[in-house]
C-alpha cells in the first residue's frame, strides 16, 4: 500500500500541474497576440520591463512562499503566522517596488530604451500584488487545498489572455494595456487565494496581508534564502547575458529561443515542490522520522524516472523547433537539447532545495548553491568566446547537474537512503534507447504533438509495468497519485484549522 504523504505529494502535485498547464497554451496565445499587436520593437520593450520586474518577483516571492511552506503546515495557529508572513512580505515587496519606482530613470538611461520608465513605474505595482498571490496560493497548499490552488492558477493565467485581449485591443496595442492585464490578473489570484482562505477559518477584523502579528521568529531562515535565490536566479539567466555580450544577437535570439521551449519542464518543480516542502514540513513537525524518509526516498528517485522523457525531448529538438520557429531558427535545435537535460537539473535543485529547507537546513541550501552562479560565470568566460550558445549550453548543463549529485549524495546520507543503483541503471538504459529510437519516427506540423503524447504515452507504460527493474514503489506511487488527483474533494494534508 503506498503511503499517506506520498500519496498526498503525488494527489496534490498532479492538481496544481494541471492548474499549471494551462500556462503553456494561454503563453503561446497572448505571446503571439502581443508580438503582432504592439509590433517588434513594442513587444521588444514590454519584454525588458517584464524581465526586470519578473528578476524582483521571483527572489521575493520565492523566499516568502519557502517559508510559509516550511511554518504552516500542522500548525494551530497558521492564521496568526500566515498573517505574519503574509505583512513581512507586503512591507519588503512594497518597498522593493518603490525602489524600483524611484530607479526607473536611470535603467530606461542606463540601458538608453525610451519609454522604459513609464512602464517600469505603472510595472512594479504589481510586485507586491504579485508577490502576495503567491504567497496566499502556497497558504493554500500547506492547508491540503492543492485543488483549490490549481483552480486559481489555471483563473489567472485565463483571466490574463482575455484582459490581454480586452486591455491591448481597447487601447488600439498600447504597451500600458499589456502593463494593466498582467496586474490586473495578479490581482484575481490574490483575491481568490483571499477567498478560498477565507473559508478556512473565521474571518479576520483585517485584511490578511494588513495583520501585525509579527512575531514570527524567522531571521536566520531568510538571509540565507534570499541570498540563495539571488544566486539561483543570477545562474539560470547569466547563460543568456553572457551569450549577449560575447557573441552576435542573432545568436542570443537563438538561446532565448531555446530556453523558452523549456518552459513546460519547470512546471513540474512548480507543481510538485510547494507539495514537497508542505508535507516534508508536516511529517517533521509531528515527529515522524520514518515517514519522512519514506517520502524523502520516493522524492529523490523522481530525476532518474524523468530522465527517459527528458532524453525523449532532447531527441525530438529539432522538430519541435522547426515546427515553432521559422527556419531562420533552425541553430536553436542544437542548443534546445542539452538546455533540456539542463531543465530537468534545475527541477532537481529546487525539491532538493525543498526538502532542506523542509529539513530547517536553510543555511545549508545558501552553502551548498553558492558556488553556482561563481562557476556558471567562470564557465562562460572560457566557453562561450570559443563555442558561443553551445558552450553556454554545456556550462549550465554540467553545473546544475553536479549540483544536483552533490546534494543527492548529502540527501542520502542525511536520511540514511541506500542509492537505487537498478532504478538509476534501468532508467539510464531506457533513455539511451528512447534516444535512439524516438528520430526513427521523424514527423513535421500538428502530427509532432501526435509524436509527443505518443512517446510520453510509451514511456509512462514502460516505466509502470516495469520494464525498468525494481521501480515498484514509483509504479505504485504513480498510480496512487492519479488516483488521489481524482478526488478533488478529499484533504489528505489537511491538519487542523
Amino acid at each position: 500500500m503506498t503511503p499517506g504523504p506520498v500519496r498526498a505529494v503525488i494527489g496534490g502535485a498532479l492538481k496544481v500541474f494541471g492548474g499549471a498547464f494551462l500556462a503553456l497554451p494561454t503563453g503561446l496565445i497572448t505571446a503571439a497576440f502581443l508580438s503582432r499587436q504592439l509590433g517588434p520593437s513594442g513587444y521588444g520593450l514590454f519584454s525588458v520591463a517584464a524581465s526586470i520586474v519578473v528578476l524582483l518577483e521571483v527572489i521575493i516571492s520565492q523566499v516568502y512562499t519557502r517559508a510559509t511552506g516550511n511554518l504552516l503546515p500542522g500548525t494551530e495557529d497558521w492564521l496568526q503566522t500566515n498573517a505574519a508572513l503574509a505583512w513581512r512580505l507586503f512591507l519588503v515587496a512594497g518597498g522593493v517596488a518603490l525602489g524600483l519606482m524611484l530607479t526607473a530613470p536611470l535603467i530606461e538611461a542606463t540601458l538608453g530604451t525610451p519609454q522604459l520608465a513609464m512602464l517600469l513605474v505603472l510595472y512594479a505595482l504589481e510586485i507586491p500584488i504579485y508577490a502576495l498571490g503567491q504567497q496566499q496560493g502556497v497558504a493554500l497548499i500547506a492547508r491540503g487545498r492543492a485543488g483549490q490552488r490549481a483552480v486559481i492558477i489555471a483563473a489567472r493565467w485565463l483571466s490574463r489572455l482575455l484582459l490581454m485581449f480586452a486591455f491591448v485591443g481597447a487601447l488600439s496595442g498600447d504597451l500600458v494595456g499589456a502593463v494593466l492585464a498582467n496586474i490586473s490578473s495578479a490581482a484575481i489570484e490574490l483575491l481568490a487565494a483571499r477567498w478560498f482562505l477565507q473559508r478556512l477559518a473565521a474571518p479576520q477584523p483585517l485584511p490578511l496581508f494588513l495583520s501585525r502579528a509579527l512575531n514570527v521568529s524567522t531571521g536566520a531562515f531568510f538571509l540565507p534564502l534570499t541570498l540563495y535565490f539571488i544566486g539561483l536566479e543570477i545562474f539560470k539567466r547569466l547563460d543568456l547575458w553572457m551569450v549577449e555580450v560575447y557573441r552576435p544577437s542573432a545568436e542570443a535570439g537563438y538561446y532565448a529561443a531555446a530556453q523558452n521551449l523549456t518552459f513546460a519542464i519547470a512546471l513540474v518543480s512548480f507543481a510538485i515542490s510547494p507539495v514537497i516542502q508542505a508535507q516534508l514540513s508536516r511529517l517533521q513537525r509531528a515527529g515522524d522520522r520514518a515517514g519522512s524518509q519514506q517520502l524523502v526516498g520516493a522524492v529523490v528517485r523522481l530525476p532518474w524516472v524523468l530522465l527517459p522523457f527528458a532524453a525523449f525531448g532532447a531527441s525530438t529538438s529539432g522538430e519541435i523547433v522547426a515546427w515553432i520557429y521559422d527556419p531562420t531558427y533552425a541553430p536553436t535545435a542544437v542548443l534546445l537539447a542539452p538546455l533540456i537535460v539542463a531543465a530537468l537539473a534545475l527541477v532537481m535543485i529546487n525539491i532538493q532545495s525543498n526538502i532542506l529547507i523542509a529539513d530547517h537546513k536553510a543555511t545549508w541550501v545558501l552553502v551548498l548553491h553558492a558556488p553556482l552562479a561563481p562557476l556558471a560565470l567562470l564557465a562562460n568566460l572560457l566557453l562561450v568566446p570559443a563555442l558561443g550558445a553551445l558552450g553556454a549550453a554545456l556550462s549550465t548543463l554540467v553545473l546544475a547537474w553536479v549540483v544536483v549529485l552533490s546534494v543527492y549524495t548529502i540527501l542520502l546520507r542525511r536520511w540514511q537512503l541506500r542509492v537505487p543503483l537498478r532504478a538509476l541503471v534501468g532508467c539510464g538504459l531506457l533513455s539511451i534507447l528512447v534516444y535512439g529510437v524516438s528520430p526513427l519516427w521523424s514527423t513535421t506540423g500538428w502530427l509532432l504533438l501526435v509524436k509527443l503524447a505518443v512517446g510520453c504515452v510509451v514511456i509512462g507504460v514502460v516505466l509502470l509495468v516495469g520494464f525498468v527493474p525494481n521501480i515498484d514503489t514509483i509504479r505504485r506511487l504513480i498510480r496512487a497519485g492519479i488516483s488521489a488527483g481524482m478526488k478533488t474533494n478529499s484533504n489528505p494534508m489537511l491538519g487542523s484549522k
